[in-house]
C-alpha cells in the first residue's frame, strides 16, 4: 500500500495536468477551436496475379476498399494493346464496405502486335459524392515453358478469425500437366481446396491434386487457422506446387512464401499501465466481488453501502489494486502450467482465470465477513428483541446502556460497536415472562427467558416519537446528555 499510494497521487497528478507544453502556448493558441475532420473516403486497391501473364489464361484481380466509406457502382474497365482482346468476369462487382474484397478474372486472348504489351485493368466507384479510381498493370509475355505461383490475401492471423488466402498456378508450358499443391504455416492448421470446394470441409494438412490444360491457370484457396497457444510475430506461409509434364524427367516445384502478422484479437485495446486492458478485467472482477459482499453486508446492517462499480471508479486506488492482482493471478495461472497471460492468452484462458479470480475474491471478503460476525453478531432492522438483547449481551453485560442521539434527533440505546457505526435500539418491553429481573445481569436475564415464539410474542421495541422505531445501525450518532436507560422494562400489558 506504501507503493501504490505514490503511484495512485502521480497517476492522478497525470490525469489532471495538461498535456506537456501546453502552458507553453499562447493564449490564442489553446483557445483555438479544434477541426473535426469527416471519415475518411472509400478507396479502391487492384491486385494482379500474377501480374506477368501470357495471352490465353485467366488473371485473378482482387478489387478491395481500403478507405473508410463503402463505394457503390464498382466497374472494372480493360484497356488491351493491339491484337489482344480481353474480358473480365464480373465486371460489375458488388458494393463494398470498408475493408471488404472481392475477385474478378480477366481473360485475355490474341498475341501482341509489339513489345512490351501491357494489359491494363482499371476499376472505378463512388464514394459519397467523389468518383473513386484504381488501375493495375499486367504485362503480356511471350509463352516460355515455366509453371508459375502466385499468393495472395490477407496478411493478418489472429486467435479469433482465420486468414484465408488465393494460390493462383500458371501451366505456362505446351503440355498437359499435373500440379500438387502443399502448404505449410509452421505450427497453425492450414486446409486447402481447388477453386469451388468449400474449405473449411477440407482435412488439415492435406494436398490437392490438379490437371492442367496448356496455357491455363488454376486456382487453390487456401485457409490458416490459428493454433493456441497463439504467439505474437510473424509467421510465413509456404505454399508449392510439384509439376509434372510428360516430356519432364522430373517434377518442377515452384514456391510462394507470403508473411503473416501474428497477434491476438485482444490485442486491438489500449493497454493500461503496460498490461492489456483485457488482462485487467481478473482483478477488476476480484475488486468487484470483494466490494459487493462487504457492501451486502453494510446494507444488511442498515448502512448505506456505494455501488462496487462506482466505488472503484471514483477512487483509483482500486484500478491500481487490480492491475495487481491481475499480475498475481496472470503469475498463478502460469505457475499451474497453463499459458501466461502475459505472453500469450486465448479469451478462454482469461475467462477461466477471470470467474476463478472473482470467485476467490468472493471468497476472501466473505470469510472476513463471517470472521467479523463471530464477534459482532448483525444486528438488522428485521431483528427481534431477543437477537438484539444477545448482541447487547455479548458487547457489554450490562442492563443500563449508554443513550445516543442520532444525526435526525431520534433517540437509541446502544446495542454494539459495529465496523464505523454504532447499533441502537428502542427499549424492549415485556410483560408475563416468570422469573425474568430487568434488574440483573443483562445475560442473566436473557438466560431466564425462554426460547420460544409465545416468549418472543411478549417482548416488543418500545414505540416512541423522539425514539428509534427499530433497532439498526447509525454513521454519525452521538452521546446524548442524558443518564443511561435499562434496556429491558416491565409493562403490564400491551
Amino acid at each position: 500500500m506504501i507503493i501504490l499510494l505514490p503511484l495512485a497521487v502521480l497517476l492522478g497528478w497525470l490525469v489532471d495536468v495538461p498535456a506537456a507544453g501546453a502552458w507553453a502556448q499562447p493564449a490564442e493558441l489553446r483557445q483555438r477551436p479544434v477541426t473535426r475532420f469527416a471519415p475518411a473516403p472509400g478507396s479502391l486497391e487492384l491486385t494482379a496475379a500474377p501480374t506477368k501473364a501470357t495471352p490465353d489464361r485467366a488473371i485473378s484481380v482482387r478489387v478491395a476498399n481500403t478507405g473508410g466509406d463503402t463505394i457503390t457502382g464498382v466497374a472494372i474497365w480493360l484497356d488491351v494493346p493491339p491484337g489482344v482482346t480481353a474480358t473480365a468476369k464480373p465486371d460489375r462487382p458488388a458494393d463494398l464496405v470498408p475493408g471488404a474484397s472481392t475477385f474478378t478474372t480477366v481473360t485475355a486472348t490474341g498475341v501482341p502486335q509489339s513489345r512490351p504489351a501491357t494489359l491494363v485493368v482499371k476499376a472505378t466507384g463512388r464514394s459519397g459524392s467523389a468518383d473513386v479510381t484504381a488501375q493495375t498493370l499486367i504485362e503480356l509475355v511471350r509463352t516460355e515453358p515455366v509453371p508459375t505461383l502466385t499468393l495472395t490475401g490477407n496478411n493478418r492471423l489472429t486467435d479469433s478469425s482465420a486468414t484465408d488466402l488465393v494460390a493462383v498456378i500458371d501451366n505456362a508450358t505446351d503440355t498437359t500437366a499435373t500440379v500438387v499443391v502443399r502448404a505449410t504455416a509452421g505450427q497453425h492448421v492450414v486446409r486447402l481446396v481447388a477453386q469451388g470446394g468449400d474449405v473449411t470441409a477440407a482435412k488439415p494438412g492435406g494436398s490437392v491434386t490438379l490437371t492442367m490444360e496448356p496455357r491455363r491457370s488454376a486456382v487453390v484457396l487456401i485457409e490458416v487457422r490459428a493454433q493456441r497457444p497463439l504467439r505474437r510475430g510473424t509467421t510465413a506461409v509456404v505454399v508449392t506446387a510439384s509439376v509434372t509434364a510428360p516430356q519432364d524427367a522430373a517434377p518442377v516445384d515452384v514456391s510462394a512464401v507470403r508473411s503473416l502478422d501474428v497477434a491476438l484479437s485482444a490485442d486491438l485495446l489500449p493497454g493500461l499501465l503496460g498490461v492489456g486492458s483485457i488482462l485487467v478485467v481478473p482483478g477488476l472482477v476480484t475488486i468487484w466481488a470483494a466490494l459487493t459482499v462487504l457492501g451486502r453486508d453494510r446494507r444488511r446492517i442498515g448502512l448505506a453501502a456505494p455501488d462496487a462499480a462506482s466505488r472503484i471508479w471514483e477512487n483509483k486506488l482500486w484500478m491500481l489494486a487490480a492491475a495487481a492482482v491481475s499480475l498475481v493471478a496472470a503469475a498463478l495461472y502460469a505457475a499451474l502450467g497453463f499459458a501466461n497471460l502475459l505472453d500469450t492468452y486465448t479469451l478462454s484462458d482469461v475467462a477461466i482465470v477471470t470467474v476463478a479470480a472473482g470467485l476467490l475474491g468472493a471468497a476472501a471478503a466473505g470469510a472476513a465477513v463471517w470472521r467479523h460476525r463471530r464477534g459482532t453478531p448483525a444486528v438488522t432492522p428485521g431483528s427481534p428483541p431477543l437477537a438484539v438483547l444477545d448482541a447487547a449481551a455479548r458487547a457489554e453485560d450490562t442492563m443500563a446502556r449508554p443513550v445516543y442521539r442520532t444525526t435526525d434527533g431520534k433517540l437509541g440505546l446502544l446495542v454494539q460497536h459495529d465496523r464505523d457505526a454504532v447499533v441502537l435500539t428502542p427499549q424492549i418491553e415485556y410483560t408475563e415472562i416468570d422469573g425474568l429481573d430487568d434488574q440483573a445481569q443483562l445475560k442473566s436475564a436473557i438466560a431466564r427467558i425462554p426460547k420460544t415464539a409465545d416468549a418472543e410474542h411478549r417482548m416488543r421495541f418500545r414505540a416512541d416519537s423522539n425514539g428509534l422505531d427499530g433497532p439498526r445501525a447509525h454513521v454519525g450518532a452521538l452521546p446524548a446528555a442524558e443518564p443511561h436507560r435499562p434496556i429491558l422494562k416491565y409493562v403490564d400489558a400491551f
